[in-house]
């Protein structure tokens, strides 16, 4: 069994002031792909169940289109004090 291919794009960019500060925009899925991050297939039984087994196709969709403005604060990548600014997705 085979997914289908798919690809998604994301999007970052950022300043970092001299003080240690960064400003950062993040746009994930720009062009709004309506995919699947992931499928996998898997047989499952639960106990008492008979012996013929459920074959299911699990998946996690895509995001949809959205962006993300933040400040982070520390150097050399630490994440402290990360703080969302606005977050807007796309209708």
């Amino acid at each position: 069994m085979r997914s289908q291919k798919s690809l998604i794009f994301n999007a970052r960019a950022g300043h970092k002031f001299d003080n240690g500060l960064r400003l950062q925009l993040d746009v994930l899925n720009p062009f709004n792909a309506q995919t699947n991050q992931i499928e996998y297939f898997y047989v499952s039984r639960l106990p008492g169940e008979p012996w013929t087994a459920w074959r299911t196709v699990m998946f996690i969709p895509s995001n949809r289109l959205r962006s993300v403005l933040r400040w982070l604060a520390g150097s050399d990548g630490d994440h402290v004090g990360l703080a969302p600014v606005r977050h807007a997705d796309a209708i």
